[in-house]
């Protein structure tokens, strides 16, 4: 509604300055004292309004910018929150694998977690880690971390060496399309 508004008032500050100037002509055009004493009663009624047409709008344009930073704010309010969630999640995530994965001592487990906190710190200051499934980013910590890949359960019936993961197939590591927040090196 704001925005009609603002097209319609835009629009009569148009149209009145159409007339104003329309106006100036006549009385610089007058002829006798009392035509110019007219058309400048009438210019200065419409040019009037055309300088209440742009004080309106105006007021309207100081109006909207509180309610659009408002906007912004909660949708940044919304994008850390969303970040500090998955950043839980996969620090919780993280501390179940190294515990599963490497079962540290009391000696090694500051290391261990001031080694996934700083993991965590890097990956998610990379566009797209609070959207990106989190199977992924946990692939990442295990690499980051150093930590092997479980290997996949095998039916009874298949190769022991596995398939051959040749490059291309979508699922050779090199064919995997980059996430975008994983750095290179």
């Amino acid at each position: 509604m704001a925005e009609r508004h603002g097209r319609m008032l835009g629009r009569l500050a148009e149209l009145g300055m159409s007339l104003a100037e329309r106006l100036h002509e006549d009385a610089l055009a007058a002829e006798t004292p009392k035509e110019t004493a007219d058309a400048a009663r009438a210019f200065h009624t419409a040019s009037r309004s055309v300088r209440q047409s742009l004080a309106l709008e105006a007021r309207l344009h100081r109006e909207a910018q509180p309610a659009l930073h408002a906007e912004r704010e909660r949708a940044e309010k919304d994008r850390a929150e969303r970040l500090q969630a998955r950043r839980r999640a996969v620090y919780d995530a993280g501390l179940r694998l190294i515990w599963t994965e490497v079962e540290p001592c009391e000696e090694e487990e500051a290391d261990w977690t001031e080694a996934l906190r700083e993991l965590i710190d890097d990956l998610a200051a990379k566009p797209g880690f609070a959207d990106a499934p989190l199977e992924l980013v946990m692939a990442h910590l295990r690499e980051g971390l150093d930590l092997q890949a479980p290997a996949p359960e095998a039916p009874d019936d298949a190769d022991p060496d596995g398939p051959d993961l040749a490059e291309g197939e979508p699922n050779a590591p090199s064919a995997r399309a980059d996430p975008g927040w994983r750095g290179n090196g």
